[in-house]
């Protein structure tokens, strides 16, 4: 709880960057579900904010299934943004405080939902291919996840089924979901070979013993390195990543953004060099 105070002064938004790797054999991919699907939180259930829910939900939809995360701030996805209601085939809602009864003078459209929607793939895809892009319908890679954070106080790896990784295990579970990239992390005992990773994630070439080990272990087709620093003069955290296999590793950074971005910039880096769409810039 205090990291997610500590977090919540310091919040920002940053962008993330990727430097090309060289393609690697698929070995363990996996089918992602829900691809042409997008969600967001919005007031209510009430027509009135639906347009603009469905909008946010569009360009998260349309990254996710073409692995292009450009498109998440590209003027035509944007554009197209605004008509994604012709796109939807379904939608629904779920209330974040179903639990909780209304207070006061509270509405049920005052209440904040989560809206999940799901698109029409064919007519995605061929907008899609109108801009140039390729959707990534095919298996994808697996990543085994490892990843040290560095609270100054406090220095863990984030491990499964680990009481002080919970947080950070259920980030990495919903960036994973949001970007469509198949996660494994280590389990309990593991933080040796964490250490390990991120020691050498700065080293110029090759893969490290322990990535390889790791991928190995968790029967994943490449190793995904995070090395998180809470900096307060960033106004957030610091995280930097490498992408490791067979082949050349390939290192990017973002800073100044909750954990919850870090992750999702970590997966969406991944995503971006995997499915061949572009080389977006670090921020490090």
């Amino acid at each position: 709880m205090a990291l997610r105070l500590a977090e919540i002064a310091f919040l920002a938004l940053g962008l993330a960057g990727i430097s090309f790797l060289p393609a690697c054999p698929v070995q363990a991919a996996e089918t992602v579900p829900d691809l042409y699907q997008g969600q967001t939180i919005t007031t209510g259930t009430g027509a009135r904010n639906r347009p603009a829910a469905f909008a946010e939900c569009f360009v998260l939809a349309a990254a996710k299934a073409s692995g292009d995360q450009r498109l998440l701030r590209d003027p035509a996805i944007l554009a197209e943004a605004r008509r994604a209601s012709d796109y939807v085939r379904a939608f629904r809602y779920r209330d974040r405080l179903e639990r909780r009864p209304i207070h006061d003078e509270q509405g049920s459209r005052d209440r904040p939902h989560v809206v999940t929607a799901d698109f029409e793939p064919a007519r995605m895809d061929a907008f899609l291919k109108t801009l140039g892009v390729t959707p990534w319908t095919g298996p994808r890679p697996s990543l085994a996840l490892l990843v040290r954070m560095d609270f100054g106080a406090a220095t863990y790896p984030v491990l499964s089924g680990d009481d002080r990784s919970r947080d950070p295990a259920e980030a990495v579970a919903a960036a994973a979901k949001r970007v469509g990239m198949p996660v494994r992390l280590p389990g309990a005992g593991a933080q040796a070979l964490v250490a390990e990773a991120v020691g050498a994630l700065y080293l110029k070439d090759g893969e490290p013993p322990a990535a390889r080990r790791a991928r190995e272990a968790l029967s994943a087709d490449l190793a995904l390195i995070g090395d998180f620093r809470f900096e307060p003069k960033k106004r957030g955290w610091v995280a930097r990543f490498g992408l490791f296999g067979p082949e050349a590793p390939v290192r990017w950074a973002v800073s100044g953004v909750n954990y919850d971005e870090a992750f999702r910039n970590g997966l969406r880096g991944a995503a971006q060099y995997l499915s061949g769409h572009g080389n977006p810039a670090s921020d490090p």
